[in-house]
């Protein structure tokens, strides 16, 4: 009977493992479906085990256990063969730890099987929370992102699981006196195996982030590029427009002297429509900074935001203006997007450094990731924006500092302008 209590406390332990690497979903519908098919399937080796013996329950365990579980996830949870039969040989894989512990613990105490099978129960949980922890996320993010690959790392499970199948039912094995000597090679090798899976696709996850970082960042270069030129014609326009004001005036002064004062109301009105719309505030004589400056100022104005703008600055900068312009609207798209009612912006060039200080206050709580990175607030978000900054500064060996005290959210750069 001991013996079958830990079958199914075995079973228990694989479809928690099956459940944790699928990534199902804790609802009340799929926590019912669990426990009524993990008592059907328990019932069933206990009848296995009353009418045969435990031989029996041990060869046609994969029939009465695994295939079942096959057919739940695969066409209950709609989960894909592949992630299926992977988590399926994983948790019979990691079976083997579980089983080692007990064995060894049994064995400290004179060979006590109750002891041992205890063991193996209360041994089963941090397992899981290892399971859990560190295999479930690398797992979900191989048969996500790595489907090709995926499909060759299910072959070794699959060969652990048919070779020690037929080893238990075919041969002799599990009375072999040196059996805790091949359970310690199985448990290291399969210890190794998820070691290797975890630390190779959690660099290459990072290796993608990085390049998608990349990728964004060339995206911005680009759109800053196109919004330069359009900058410099605009400034090339208002250029032609004052200078075609002093002809205008001319022309008015003539018709007013000439006494033909509707004439020149007329011309007049004809200017105001020429002129309206070209209203811009400066808040420094360099154009793209004034530009970036405007455009999210603006936002900030639809926002109600109270604003203190100061640009202190030369009006051509030694550094390119396109990666300045990456620094200064990512850092005042996230401050105009975040603040909650005032917005302080300072620009000023200090010994040859340009220095931006950009702050603003907020409500709730700022929210960061495992590694204390900023996220971003958005849906999904991921905080590109700061990392896209952060990948100018260090390009420039710059400095970058971020603070969120007392609910002020605060960024400071500096970067060499000669």
């Amino acid at each position: 009977m001991l013996d079958i209590l830990n079958y199914i406390s075995v079973t228990i332990y694989g479809v928690l493992i099956m459940l944790f690497l699928c990534n199902i979903k804790r609802s009340y519908k799929n926590i019912v479906v669990v426990i009524v098919f993990t008592f059907l399937i328990s019932f069933e080796q206990l009848m296995v085990y009353i009418n045969f013996d435990m031989e029996m329950c041990h060869k046609i365990y994969p029939f009465t256990v695994h295939f079942p579980l096959l057919v739940l996830f695969i066409f209950f949870y709609k989960i894909p063969i592949l992630d299926s039969v992977f988590a399926l040989m994983t948790a019979y894989v990691l079976t083997t730890p579980r089983k080692l512990i007990g064995d060894l613990v049994g064995m400290a105490f004179n060979g006590n099987q109750v002891i041992g099978v205890v063991t193996q129960m209360i041994v089963s949980i941090p397992l899981l929370i290892l399971v859990y922890i560190f295999l479930k996320p690398n797992v979900r993010i191989m048969f996500s992102k790595f489907r090709r690959e995926s499909r060759f790392l299910v072959i070794l499970p699959i060969f652990y699981y048919l070779s020690s199948y037929i080893a238990t039912v075919f041969t002799d094995i599990i009375y072999w006196r040196d059996m805790n000597v091949i359970g310690i090679i199985a448990t290291g090798t399969a210890i190794l195996f998820y070691y290797f899976l975890i630390i190779y696709f959690r660099e290459i996850t990072e290796k993608l982030n990085l390049q998608y970082e990349q990728n964004i960042l060339k995206i911005q270069v680009e759109a800053i590029k196109e919004q330069i030129v359009n900058l410099r014609q605009n400034e090339f326009e208002t250029v032609t427009y004052r200078h075609d004001m002093r002809h205008h005036f001319l022309v008015i002064l003539s018709m007013l002297c000439d006494g033909n004062i509707s004439e020149a109301e007329i011309y007049t009105k004809s200017m105001s429509d020429l002129f309206v719309g070209s209203n811009q505030t400066y808040y420094t004589e360099n154009v793209v900074t004034n530009a970036v400056l405007g455009a999210y100022i603006e936002k900030a104005k639809k926002r109600k935001l109270d604003i203190s703008c100061k640009a202190v600055m030369p009006k051509y900068l030694h550094i390119d203006e396109i990666e300045f312009c990456v620094i200064l609207s990512n850092l005042l798209e996230n401050a105009v997007q975040n603040a909650s009612d005032r917005l302080d912006v300072s620009i000023i060039q200090n010994k040859g450094q340009l220095c931006v200080n950009i702050e603003n206050n907020y409500k709730g709580k700022i929210q960061k990731d495992k590694n204390g990175e900023y996220l971003s607030t958005k849906p999904n978000g991921s905080g590109i924006g700061l990392k896209s900054v952060k990948t100018v500064v260090d390009k420039r060996k710059g400095v970058m500092e971020i603070s969120d005290d007392n609910n002020i959210f605060k960024v400071q750069v500096a970067i060499n302008n000669y």
